[in-house]
């Protein structure tokens, strides 16, 4: 462990708490700059999964969209400690923790100062009425299309939210884009964490749902132009399964199973307005997915195609 990574265990109570941390040269916040916003709920017995998700999608975001600021919200727990372990070895710079447990109410409260929110990324459990999990304590650990003051959310008019959790395109998104006004993309089914392979492909990580020869990447040279170690939390994706949801919530046997994220554009507007934010919207989101081969400004729709 670095000597960054002992002092932030060490700062860390041991309670719920949250951490704001950025990825860039600076380690201080501009709510005034285009911002990617990432937010990290709590994970359970799923470890460090959803935080090396967000680091992902980060560092591609860094790659695409290099001025624009990107800043991650990171619930830290006291039974697995995941943020206080890996956030400073993957390269963020830690901006503030709070002792606080990680409730909607905080986490609006800091959303509402950005004034251009570019994206919005949300790794956590999802659940069809309860929302987003950032705690699993109450009601207001769950952020949903149900949180108050979401119509205030200041995104820029290409803006879009991403939640990557499960089951989270059947009534949460739909309701988050007509409330925020801009593409939210959701899952019709549970979603699993994959990892890049040395064969050039990425597999979901349970056993027997990859290849029985060979191993999993140490570095990734198939997502970004300039390979970066898995160290730093590059290596993880989450997709939707290819087949309807079956477990905790119940057994989905219709409007599910699409194997990727649905775009959802509710908002009110002329329909001419909604196609167009909704495909500049679907551009931006594919851009930042993680997959077998880097989107650049020369890509061609089959490169587009591949990525999907």
């Amino acid at each position: 462990m670095s000597f960054f990574s002992l002092l932030f265990a060490l700062l860390i109570p041991s309670s719920n708490a949250f951490l704001i941390a950025t990825l860039g040269d600076s380690s201080t916040v501009d709510y005034t700059q285009e911002t990617d916003v990432f937010v990290v709920g709590y994970a359970g017995d799923l470890g460090s999964g959803f935080l090396r998700t967000a680091a992902t999608l980060a560092y591609k975001a860094k790659e695409q969209y290099p001025h624009r600021q990107r800043v991650i919200f990171v619930e830290n727990r006291e039974k697995d400690k995941t943020a206080s372990k890996y956030v400073s070895a993957m390269g963020f710079n830690l901006v503030m923790f709070d002792s606080s447990a990680f409730t909607t109410s905080l986490l609006m409260n800091n959303l509402l100062k950005f004034k251009k929110i570019t994206s919005m990324h949300v790794v956590t459990h999802g659940a069809l009425e309860n929302g987003l999990g950032l705690t699993d304590r109450d009601q207001d650990g769950r952020w949903s299309y149900k949180t108050k003051k979401l119509n205030k959310l200041n995104f820029t008019d290409d803006g879009f939210i991403v939640l990557h959790g499960c089951n989270t395109g059947f009534w949460q998104a739909p309701s988050f884009s007509k409330l925020i006004g801009v593409p939210v993309f959701g899952s019709l089914t549970a979603t699993n964490f994959q990892q890049p392979f040395e064969d050039g492909e990425w597999y979901f990580h349970d056993e027997k749902l990859y290849p029985n020869k060979g191993s999993f990447l140490t570095i990734n040279d198939l997502s970004f132009k300039d390979a970066i170690s898995c160290s730093k939390g590059a290596c993880y994706r989450l997709k939707a399964d290819y087949f309807t949801y079956n477990g905790y919530w119940g057994d989905f046997e219709e409007g599910g199973g699409l194997s990727f994220l649905k775009a959802f554009c509710t908002f009110d507007a002329d329909q001419s307005v909604r196609d167009e934010k909704c495909l500049k919207a679907m551009v931006q989101q594919i851009k930042v997915f993680p997959s077998t081969i880097p989107l650049n400004n020369d890509s061609t729709i089959d490169d587009y195609k591949t990525v999907i």
